[in-house]
């Protein structure tokens, strides 16, 4: 087939597939316009009208979003009008919305993409092949004016903030960044907020590549930084301070490669690694062999005798029994606050079983914790007077990706006084705990001049505020993360959902807790490839069966590790909680899913903060996120994670909404 030029219409929320699309379309040999790379033009309209004229197809992407933008329409009217063939592709559910007759007029066929991009694509060129081109002559048509709107064009507004980016301007441009979303969360608010967590990483790599004395430091978050974003966006010229000043650190540390090697990870008994030893080694190569034989007998006899006291690990390094049921979809809420358009995509809600979570009010009977009984008596610190007051004058953020609805009362049906962007920076003056068939607790919060009410799993709390004295962060870098979704039991609107989500760019690093802990499984999903992570771009369905139940999926989950944390590693808050839950002296068990890569390997013991994985989008996923589940157990030598079932707990006992800062990490 001869070189074709093609013109993308679509919905900026479906940017991911649709680039997916253009590569191949690319790749293949043809030209793409579409938007998706948006510099700085002056008559953003007339460009795309100049496209229109040139393409020879025009591809228009239907969605709930697409059909009822102004800019979708009059693009798609004006190709009609000047005789293009137009490939209509319907990406989402289109029994919820209304396709308006004009997006697919009588002669064009309509396509519906079922998720896999090479197939769209020989859908695509297929009927470019059975066109009869001679009845696709230009016609002539009047250009039309660009759509008006209330709030002007976000296009140029969104223009205008990448502006102030490349020119170094990095406050003005997330104000403007921010404004944008707030104006349209659904179309531009991912978009938005993968510039904001970009900012604000190279803001800290450029400040740290200032400074001689840090440039090591700088080099390493240099390099962090161009795996999840690449070196194009380098406004401050960082690359160039950092070439040749310091020796290329390797990118693949020694956790990471023995994670990669596939000697290592099939081992039919993983030991743990003496981390310190190893790493250290390769910078004392100028000690004298009887000094590095010296150590090394030293550091065999610390190794067993740590090791006398270490868990029996599962041998086969294989994924636990997860259950086999099919999941069960979670529905989008019409309460924007119950579940961002982000985390409605990624759900992943785990099979319906009758559990046991920290918001229980009655005691389990004995058969629905673990049997193994305490050696030892557990003391618990008593918990702090008046607890509830103890939110007063803290700072939290608003760490929801559409913002969060401040309300005149603390209830979900209460009047909303407004809705305060993400980002937002607000005072606590204190808490109402959770009442009757409400899962929430609510935070009195005050806004400028006036005050209200905000769910509390919608604010990150800072970590210096006495009533989250002692939680972990969340396991990210503040600023590099948007929280996605919470924890929820079911109720008569809404299903359960058990587990914590954290939307977060492909890469981004994802830490353990700041007491250590140790590995019990790091699983590397086999069906997980470079080129098909996720069922969606393997051509599955999401609520597919034998996917769902396929252990080289994960059973959904894709790659993943699982973190023990013992009962004296929590918090003091934590024992308690799970004290009430009458599982005093218990231990926590996490699971960290949807991995890019995996950086440590069953039986390590960690480090504080140390880092464990990169976010990814593995498994049953359709964009980059971290899921984390955490359960409980009595059994420290725990390994199946089904048993811990009726112990499902909410990451909130543990980890706070509010992630690491970077002296934190650096420090460790």
């Amino acid at each position: 087939m001869e070189h074709l030029r093609f013109f993308i219409s679509y919905s900026r929320s479906n940017k991911q597939e649709v680039g997916q699309v253009i590569d191949l379309l690319r790749t293949s040999g043809h030209e793409v316009w579409w938007d998706g790379d948006i510099p700085e033009i002056a008559d953003w309209w007339a460009t795309i009208l100049d496209q229109i004229e040139a393409c020879q197809v025009f591809i228009f992407i239907i969605s709930e979003k697409s059909v009822q933008s102004a800019y979708c329409l009059a693009e798609l009217k004006y190709a009609t009008e000047r005789n293009r063939p137009i490939f209509p592709f319907v990406i989402d559910d289109h029994s919820r919305y209304t396709i308006p007759p004009e997006v697919t007029p009588a002669r064009n066929q309509r396509f519906v993409y079922d998720g896999n991009p090479t197939r769209m694509l020989e859908r695509i060129l297929q009927s470019c092949n059975q066109l009869d081109w001679k009845m696709y002559h230009d016609l002539p048509a009047p250009r039309p004016t660009e759509p008006s709107s209330e709030t002007g064009s976000l296009v140029k507004l969104f223009q205008q903030a990448v502006g102030l980016a490349e020119d170094g301007h990095f406050d003005e441009a997330i104000k403007r960044f921010r404004n944008v979303a707030s104006l349209d969360y659904e179309e531009w608010g991912q978009e938005s907020q993968e510039w904001i967590a970009r900012l604000q990483v190279y803001e800290e790599v450029a400040e740290l590549a200032d400074e001689r004395a840090t440039h090591r430091r700088a080099l390493k978050k240099w390099q962090e930084y161009i795996q999840s974003y690449g070196s194009e966006f380098d406004p401050f010229n960082v690359q160039k301070k950092l070439v040749d000043i310091v020796p290329p650190l390797s990118p693949v540390g020694p956790a990471l490669a023995a994670a990669q090697d596939p000697a290592t990870r099939m081992a039919s008994t993983p030991q743990p690694q003496p981390r310190g030893q190893i790493q250290g080694a390769g910078r004392n190569r100028w000690l004298w062999p009887g000094m590095a034989l010296l150590a090394l007998i030293i550091v065999g006899v610390l190794w067993a005798l740590s090791s006398l006291g270490s868990p029996p690990l599962n041998p086969t390094n294989t994924p636990p029994p997860f259950s086999r049921t099919p999941p069960v979809v979670a529905q989008v809420t019409e309460e924007a606050e119950s579940t961002s358009t982000h985390s409605a995509m990624l759900t992943n809600t785990p099979p319906p079983t009758v559990r046991r979570t920290s918001t229980a009010t009655e005691a389990p009977s004995p058969t629905d914790i673990s049997p193994t009984p305490l050696e030892t008596e557990v003391t618990l610190q008593a918990a702090p007077a008046d607890l509830e007051h103890q939110y007063a004058n803290c700072q939290a953020t608003v760490v929801l990706q559409g913002g969060a609805n401040y309300r005149t009362e603390p209830n979900a049906n209460a009047a909303v006084i407004e809705r305060i962007p993400f980002g937002t920076v607000i005072t606590t003056l204190e808490r109402r705990p959770a009442e009757g068939a409400d899962n929430y607790g609510w935070l009195h919060i005050q806004v400028g001049s006036s005050e209200g009410w905000m769910r509390e799993d919608l604010l990150g709390v800072s970590r210096d505020c006495a009533a989250v004295a002692g939680l972990y962060p969340a396991p990210m870098l503040a600023g590099t993360y948007s929280f996605s979704r919470s924890f929820q039991l079911a109720t008569d609107s809404s299903p359960e959902y058990l587990a914590w989500d954290f939307g977060a760019p492909v890469g981004t690093p994802v830490f353990a807790g700041p007491n250590g802990g140790m590995v019990i499984t790091a699983f590397q999903c086999p069906n997980c490839t470079a080129d098909h992570p996720n069922f969606t771009s393997a051509g599955l369905a999401l609520d597919d069966p034998s996917a769902n139940n396929d252990p080289d999926w994960g059973y959904g989950r894709g790659n993943y590790v699982i973190v023990r944390y013992l009962n004296e590693q929590l918090p003091a808050s934590t024992q308690r909680e799970l004290a009430e839950m009458v599982l005093a002296g218990g231990h926590v068990f996490c699971l960290y899913s949807k991995l890019a890569d995996i950086a440590v390997i069953a039986g390590d013991e960690l480090e504080s903060n140390q880092m464990i994985a990169h976010t990814g989008q593995t498994g049953r996923a359709t964009g980059p996120f971290l899921k984390l589940e955490c359960r409980a157990s009595q059994n420290a030598d725990e390994t199946d994670w089904d048993a811990m079932d009726p112990n499902v707990i909410d990451p909130g006992i543990l980890f706070t909404r509010t992630g690491y800062t970077a002296d934190e990490i650096q420090g460790s």
